[in-house]
């Protein structure tokens, strides 16, 4: 079927529409409102996302040389260290800063791939910004998490010395401060709304109790079929070293060790054992100031090459707290990390404290101290800073230099106070013709920090004339839902004579401590209608009369044209 004329027909009425369009005629100035509200939210679960450190090699969060899954850990081989998620609801990106120490292991590459819950993972950023800290950013493009828990990415490190490192996330937090530096915490997103996170940590350790071995032929290398008094059985031809601390318990007087006798490492250096001083390698622990006697060939494996044997050495344990709990800028706070320790030396075991408060510049902290306890002010009275930051401690043990990390978010209040604001105000078009409508909008803004009761008044003039006028409105605080308001507001110009119009809109509370955000001012100029307005009307009235002629003509053709035989 033919329906090329009812298509022509209905071009004709449509360039009737397009053309008388403009000009309608409207019968009364009029004034509608649209209230919109624009939320700032954020998306929390309960209970909260962990994010963590994990080893699927160790089946632990600690890979360490004591577990046998794990590995021997030498120097120069790498090791992965996975951030897991557990617990999540749907997201399509994460981001993590993470430290550790450089001095024993050093991030390589990282695979955000491989049996993760990322179909498509696009690294946005991805850097060391500084030495010990490596900083991870993922979106998944396009689609969200497979799963609740499971791998995000995996951490490879090159391991570079014999020793213990922290593998520390930063805090989890879904807000970080504007003052914050730059990554300075882990936290998972869906499209551009953040959420909120717990994390834990893992820890390496490759250093072992170093190899003690009767070098019986007394060359100072390990040969085949020689005994190994306590450790791992060391390559042939591994280097051998003598310490004189390295002593045992001479059972039959004859000046040489036996299979049997226990070996002692005299820390006295005294000749007899002391109980809770000395280590026993090998044996049952003897009686208190039992004699001891050294035999030459006893030697041990010098792992770290400090010409001393070696104990197991395990890394200090970072703890603090912080006073007040509750934080406002500006003012003091007191961390307290006297509950950090070093599990293999008395106290005082850790010679350092080394702090980053987790804000940008010159007030983000480097503070190191020798005492457990500093005091820090987020910002001075002139310029407080707000928000959350991942405070980071890092203590160096007295002993051996290593270290352990620990990241806590703490939250930094606005100082209480009131402001609200008139954001801002638009009058569009700014030049309307008499009897075109003007669309107003106005925003309204709580800065302050608690929720409002505000008046709001919208006129226009000469003369001053009130398109609205709104008593006792509430409008909660800044970073609530529904901290900003967005009203909308449409003026007819019918009736209106041409010349300038100031359009003023005000806010206001009983109690504001800055008026000079309270108000907005924009102004209109209605001018007149054009004659070549009703021109163009004519011209379209035209071309709608000639295209029904048109189609009438075609029609008539059509109806006369003789059938083909």
């Amino acid at each position: 079927m033919d329906n090329g004329p009812a298509k022509y027909l209905f071009i004709a009425f449509l360039s009737l529409w397009i053309l008388a369009a403009p000009f309608a005629n409207y019968a009364q100035a009029s004034v509608t409102t649209t209230p919109a509200e624009h939320a700032n939210t954020s998306l929390v679960s309960d209970p909260l996302p962990v994010v963590g450190i994990w080893s699927t090699a160790c089946g632990s969060s600690n890979i360490t040389v004591t577990n046998p899954a794990c590995g021997p850990l030498s120097v120069g081989s790498t090791i992965s260290a996975e951030v897991n998620v557990t617990n999540a609801p749907t997201f399509n990106a994460y981001e993590f800063s993470l430290y550790f120490d450089t001095h024993f292991i050093q991030w390589d590459h990282t695979d955000t791939k491989t049996g993760t819950i990322f179909a498509n993972p696009f690294t946005a950023k991805e850097e060391t910004p500084v030495p010990g800290t490596y900083r991870l950013v993922v979106i998944n493009a396009p689609g969200n998490n497979s799963a609740a828990s499971g791998i995000l990415a995996h951490v490879l490190f090159k391991v570079q010395a014999v020793g213990v490192s922290p593998i520390a996330l930063a805090a989890g937090m879904n807000n970080p401060s504007t003052f914050a530096a730059d990554g300075a915490w882990t936290r998972l997103v869906i499209g551009n709304t953040p959420i909120d996170t717990t994390t834990t940590d893992g820890y390496f350790k490759n250093d072992i109790r170093e190899t003690v071995v009767y070098d019986s032929n007394n060359n100072d290398l390990f040969d085949t079929g020689e005994t190994v008094i306590a450790g791992n059985t060391p390559p042939v031809g591994t280097a051998l070293k003598a310490d004189l601390n390295l002593t045992f318990v001479d059972l039959n007087s004859n000046g040489l060790w036996e299979s049997g006798e226990t070996v002692v490492y005299d820390s006295g250096h005294n000749g007899v054992f002391d109980t809770g001083k000395d280590v026993v390698l090998v044996g049952s622990a003897p009686v208190n100031q039992t004699a001891l006697v050294r035999d030459p060939k006893v030697k041990y494996v010098d792992s770290n090459s400090n010409n001393h044997w070696d104990d197991s050495r395990l890394g200090p344990v970072a703890l603090f707290t912080y006073s007040p709990l509750v934080l406002q800028a500006g003012a003091t706070a007191t961390f307290d990390a006297t509950t950090s320790y070093d599990p293999d030396t008395p106290p005082p075991g850790i010679a350092n404290y080394v702090w980053d408060f987790g804000a940008g510049g010159a007030q983000g902290g480097g503070v190191s101290s020798q005492t457990a306890t500093v005091t820090h002010s987020f910002g001075a009275t002139q310029s407080p800073l707000t928000g959350n930051f991942s405070i980071r401690l890092t203590v160096v043990d007295r002993d051996n230099n290593f270290t352990g990390t620990k990241t806590q978010r703490v939250y930094v209040a606005q100082i209480p106070f009131h402001d609200i604001q008139l954001a801002s105000l638009t009058a569009l078009p700014s030049a309307p013709h008499v009897g075109d409508k003007v669309a107003i909008t106005a925003v309204i803004k709580d800065l302050g920090t608690f929720d409002e009761q505000y008046n709001f008044t919208l006129t226009y003039g000469p003369p001053t004339t009130t398109i609205d006028s709104k008593t006792n409105q509430l409008i909660p605080k800044s970073g609530t839902t529904s901290s900003t308001i967005s009203l909308t507001y449409t003026l007819d110009t019918a009736g209106l004579a041409t010349g300038a119009y100031e359009v003023d809109a005000s806010v206001a509370i009983p109690v504001d401590s800055n008026l000079s955000n309270n108000m907005q001012r924009q102004v209109i100029t209605i001018i007149a209608q054009s004659s070549s307005q009703y021109v163009y009307l004519l011209v379209g009235a035209v071309v709608v009369a000639a295209a029904i002629v048109t189609v009438g003509l075609f029609l008539r053709k059509r109806r006369r044209r003789p059938e083909q035989e």
